[in-house]
């Protein structure tokens, strides 16, 4: 059987590839020009990056394939679904 999995939010992608760089908020926020509360903002899911904005920080600030930084997302709300 095929496990279901909910929708991803923006923000659960750019927290999982910038924690796996081991980015700080602050920093992703610097080196892509918006302030660290816009990243606390799409983080905590109080508002939505576009899809190009998260391809651009996956890619471009944190150096992740976007596919990657999917997949790692996902794993992380298993864990937490998990716990």
């Amino acid at each position: 059987m095929v496990k279901e999995r909910a929708n991803l939010h923006g923000g659960s992608i750019i927290r999982a590839a910038r924690k796996h760089r081991g980015l700080t908020q602050d920093c992703v926020a610097g080196l892509y020009g918006v302030t660290s509360r816009t990243i606390k903002n799409w983080e905590n899911k109080h508002s939505e990056p576009t899809f190009g904005t998260v391809q651009a920080i996956c890619e471009d600030v944190c150096r992740v394939e976007l596919i990657d930084a999917i997949s790692m997302a996902f794993d992380e709300q298993e864990k937490q679904v998990a716990a």
